[in-house]
């Protein structure tokens, strides 16, 4: 019997455990939806040419809670156009001096993010303690973890987001110009403190908005 419990915890393990490592999303922790305000995460769709698609959806819409952006918005796409709108204004400008108003804007979504983590981690051991009580199929069981810890993952990345002081960028152009991998960019987008929201209009053209 202990075994059992044993083993079982383990699956469950492996099951909070698992991530999407297939692709890379640039803007994760810092986009928003302009819609409700709640953080959009990143997650991915099966094509019929046998091929996964990412994109950035509401986190709110896709829990069930009211919202009117459920479009989703191709990562890829959004990230490049991000990315060369800081290039292009670092090259016109030098730098980017960020809003003073940024701080306590940061505060008050760590503030919601702290609290739908902890929503989030009570769902999470409800459904674990329904797996070992034998309440809950494991099928539904395992979807519905795999879905609670991609939204946990998005609520930790804003609740680890630096805070935007409020000051001029120290990101240097020479950085962000020889920026090519995704680590780097990354990096310099974080330390920059920006803020984008994001949405899919209903001809298909990606609208975003970057605030510094």
């Amino acid at each position: 019997e202990t075994f059992q419990k044993a083993a079982e915890v383990r699956r469950q393990n492996k099951v909070t455990a698992k991530r999407n490592t297939k692709f890379e999303y640039l803007l994760s922790g810092i986009i928003k939806c302009p819609k409700c305000g709640y953080a959009m995460r990143g997650t991915r769709f099966p094509k019929r040419n046998n091929k996964d698609y990412a994109y950035y959806v509401c986190s709110a819409y896709v829990n069930a809670y009211e919202c009117d952006n459920r479009r989703c918005v191709p990562s890829q796409e959004l990230d490049e156009a991000v990315w060369q709108e800081i290039v292009n204004m670092f090259k016109k400008s030098g730098g980017i001096r960020r809003d003073r108003n940024k701080t306590s804007d940061a505060g008050k979504e760590k503030a919601r993010a702290e609290a739908r983590l902890k929503k989030l981690k009570a769902r999470q051991a409800a459904i674990l303690k329904w797996v070992t009580d034998g309440t809950i199929d494991l099928e539904v069981a395992e979807k519905e973890l795999q879905k609670l810890n991609s939204d946990i993952n998005a609520a930790q990345a804003i609740l680890s987001a630096p805070e935007p002081a409020a000051k001029e960028s120290d990101v240097s152009p020479t950085e962000v110009f020889e920026a090519n991998t995704f680590e780097e960019r990354r990096r310099i987008i974080l330390r920059l403190g920006i803020t984008v929201t994001a949405e899919r209009s209903e001809n298909g053209e990606t609208l975003y908005k970057i605030r510094f």
